[in-house]
């Protein structure tokens, strides 16, 4: 889908207006398909997700080997209920965030299985400029001791795992998984 498509297509439609598109450089002929922050364990957007695909397809959209599949997922816990948590499109009620251990344990397995994870994505998605591997950073991951230290040793966003927007002060407050390769099958 080019991006002006891609604006027309959700911007008019009556349940999926909250989807943004925008130009991506590594799709220069395609768009960027963004949710807003959703719960995994809504329904809703296991049939947001689903409809959405069935627009790309229905409008002639595909994925290409450059199509990526990031997600962002929150630091703070969600304390409401799911539904609702969707239908406020994020808004948080808890200023918690995730302790850094448990963080800080996420990317060091990520690291640690890096290439079992690899094997079971698409070839181009194993070492993409866009998503490199960090199993090189397990040394450096596993002595850190403050989340600085730790964004410090994936410095960059083009990394399987992305930690430049981990401050909830000054930036969305995720951890981003960018390794997948694109997809307009729900199931995957």
């Amino acid at each position: 889908l080019s991006v002006r498509d891609g604006i027309n297509i959700f911007s008019n439609h009556p349940t999926l207006n909250f989807i943004k598109v925008k130009h991506d450089a590594s799709l220069p002929n395609g768009c960027e398909i963004i949710f807003p922050p959703l719960s995994s364990k809504a329904e809703s957007t296991w049939q947001y997700s689903s409809q959405v695909n069935d627009l790309i397809i229905a409008n002639g959209g595909r994925i290409t080997r450059q199509c990526g599949h990031h997600v962002h997922f929150g630091l703070k816990p969600i304390t409401m209920d799911c539904e609702s948590f969707n239908r406020n499109q994020y808004f948080q009620d808890s200023n918690d965030m995730f302790q850094f251990e448990v963080i800080k344990d996420v990317v060091y397995r990520y690291a640690q299985y890096q290439d079992f994870i690899s094997s079971f994505l698409a070839p181009s998605r194993r070492n993409s400029r866009y998503a490199s591997p960090i199993n090189g950073f397990l040394n450096r991951i596993e002595d850190s001791r403050d989340m600085t230290q730790l964004k410090n040793c994936i410095n960059g966003k083009f990394y399987s795992v992305n930690l430049s927007n981990i401050d909830i002060r000054n930036q969305k407050g995720t951890i981003e998984f960018r390794q997948h390769q694109g997809t307009v099958n729900n199931t995957k």
